[in-house]
């Protein structure tokens, strides 16, 4: 889990600590609220997000060549655009550095194989009721 969780002030509260929305089982709004946003964040929703980057450079990459807000957001504008003469951004024919590059740069195996260990572990259930009080009818 700890080669996961990278935090960035940038990224906010919530995405920070979305990753590890099954280590507040105890406050069920947060918890919900953390794994909204774990889901959306996998799905690709945030992947202006540092910690998209850190976990998915192989989905984030590629689209900085077709964002130019994404690759401002991940340091790659440079490598992925350039200003014309006229000061219009426009995407390069041929990137300073190949994507495959790129990506193999910024992927971990440590980092994968805690990824694949959190998207193939099992829901946690719900905590028990043992032990609450009920009102007798």
């Amino acid at each position: 889990m700890a080669h996961l969780w990278r935090p960035s002030l940038g990224d906010g509260v919530v995405l920070t600590m979305a990753p590890l929305w099954r280590l507040v089982p105890q406050h069920k709004s947060w918890q919900k609220e953390l794994k909204s946003k774990w889901d959306e964040l996998a799905a690709g929703k945030y992947d202006w997000a540092h910690l998209a980057m850190h976990l998915w450079p192989e989905r984030v990459i590629p689209k900085c060549a077709d964002d130019r807000s994404l690759a401002i957001a991940h340091g790659l504008e440079e490598t992925f655009w350039f200003e014309d003469e006229e000061g219009k951004w426009k995407p390069s024919k041929k990137p300073q550095k190949p994507i495959a590059d790129l990506v193999r740069e910024r992927t971990s195996t440590a980092v994968k194989a805690a990824l694949k260990s959190l998207l193939d572990a099992p829901e946690p259930t719900s905590a028990s009721k043992h032990g609450r009080k009920t009102k007798a009818a």
